[in-house]
């Protein structure tokens, strides 16, 4: 995955020194010994894309031991150049705090830069950290507008949390409509928390009329994709039978998932409650067919098999 996000952000119509398409070439091809021997001296010749890539490798410890320093080391190299990719990995060290010393005030002037240059990930930064008042002041509505940015370019991250701006009236006029079409947005995309976040819409009818069946509907998809939130409100509608005929085994089935993932705190009690709620409801053959099921539906999410 790392080396197809690594090609994928390398393209651009800087001028490439001897060695650096081959070493891209490499880096695809999982030859990551190729790649740094034909990117480091491309790298120290100045070649901005080189440095970034060189930087990567160091970063995810892929050709060469792992090193934040001197990924950032090689990130820098590149931004000074301008190269946007640079300009964000490195802004999302500061921000970390590794490989360098913490700073959100540089992470800012460096989201800032790439941003600038429109690029939506650098756009989407920025304006968390406006959201979150690090390295800048406060500010809701400056969240909204590169918020805005990233999300007509087509970033689902920037698309959900527009949708969420809308619905809370942050930085911009709540809005429930405009809410459930950036929600849409992302989510015709496979992003499963504004899948959820249009099943919550729906089943509270803001920004469409009530429909429990629409919101068992993008709760299932959620679900699917492993999000135990989702999990758990298909399991309650499964279990009341509201926009779906009713069905302890398949609530218990997916209760059992939610609370598989969830993590400790009000969210899992409540899942666990669910689970003792429906088994009251069970024969033994139910409770069997709800462990097969639940272990068919584990093996089939997404990273499960």
């Amino acid at each position: 995955m790392k080396r197809l996000i690594l090609i994928a952000l390398l393209v651009t119509s800087v001028p490439a020194f001897a060695g650096v398409d081959e070493g891209l070439a490499a880096i695809e091809s999982g030859d990551f010994a190729t790649a740094l021997r034909e990117l480091r001296p491309a790298a120290e010749g100045g070649d901005a894309r080189a440095q970034f890539a060189v930087g990567l490798m160091h970063e995810s410890g892929q050709g060469v031991a792992a090193n934040a320093a001197e990924a950032a080391r090689w990130y820098r190299s590149a931004a000074e150049q301008g190269f946007a990719r640079a300009e964000l990995s490195l802004a999302n060290l500061y921000r970390q705090g590794r490989g360098v010393q913490q700073s959100d005030v540089e992470a800012v002037k460096l989201y800032r830069r790439a941003a600038e240059s429109g690029l939506a990930g650098a756009q989407l930064n920025l304006a968390n950290m406006y959201l979150e008042g690090r390295g800048v002041q406060q500010s809701d509505v400056e969240a909204a507008k590169w918020t805005r940015r990233a999300a007509d370019q087509g970033s689902a991250g920037a698309q959900l949390n527009l949708g969420n701006m809308y619905r809370e009236g942050r930085g911009v006029l709540q809005n429930d409509e405009a809410a459930i079409t950036w929600y849409g947005r992302a989510a015709e995309q496979g992003h499963s928390r504004a899948m959820f976040s249009l099943g919550q819409m729906h089943e509270q009818g803001r920004g469409v009329p009530r429909d429990l069946s629409e919101a068992a509907r993008w709760y299932g998809r959620a679900a699917e994709q492993g999000l135990p939130l989702a999990q758990y409100n298909l399991g309650v509608l499964l279990e009341r039978g509201e926009g779906v005929q009713r069905n302890p085994v398949k609530a218990m089935a997916w209760y059992v998932l939610a609370r598989l993932r969830l993590p400790p705190g009000l969210d899992r009690d409540r899942a666990e409650t669910a689970m003792l709620r429906v088994d009251t409801q069970l024969t033994n053959e139910g409770r069997a067919q709800a462990r097969r099921l639940a272990e068919d539906l584990l093996d089939q999410l997404p990273g499960e098999k």
